[in-house]
C-alpha cells in the first residue's frame, strides 16, 4: 500500500524548475520575426549597463531593442 501512495504523490508533485545561469537578455527586435538574443547576462545590472553602452537609450526607436528575462520553461518575457 505505501508503494502505491509513494508513486501518487510523486506523480502529483509539480516539476522541478530549471535554474537559468544566465536569465537576463538584451533583446534586438523584440516580438518580431527577426528577433534575437543578442547577449544574456547573470544579472539585471550586467544587462542594463550592456544595454546603456551598446545603445543609445536617450534617441533609440521604440521596439529597437529590450532588456528581457528567461522563464524556468525558456520563454523571455518583460514582465518582471
Amino acid at each position: 500500500m505505501n508503494k502505491i501512495n509513494d508513486l501518487v504523490s510523486r506523480e502529483t508533485e509539480e516539476p522541478a524548475k530549471a535554474v537559468i545561469s544566465k536569465p537576463w537578455a538584451i533583446v534586438e527586435d523584440p516580438g518580431q520575426d527577426s528577433e534575437w538574443v543578442r547577449a544574456n547576462f547573470a544579472t539585471y545590472k550586467e544587462a542594463f549597463r550592456t544595454f546603456k553602452n551598446w545603445y543609445d537609450i536617450d534617441n533609440m526607436a521604440e521596439g529597437t531593442a529590450d532588456i528581457m528575462k528567461r522563464e524556468a520553461d525558456g520563454t523571455l518575457t518583460t514582465e518582471f
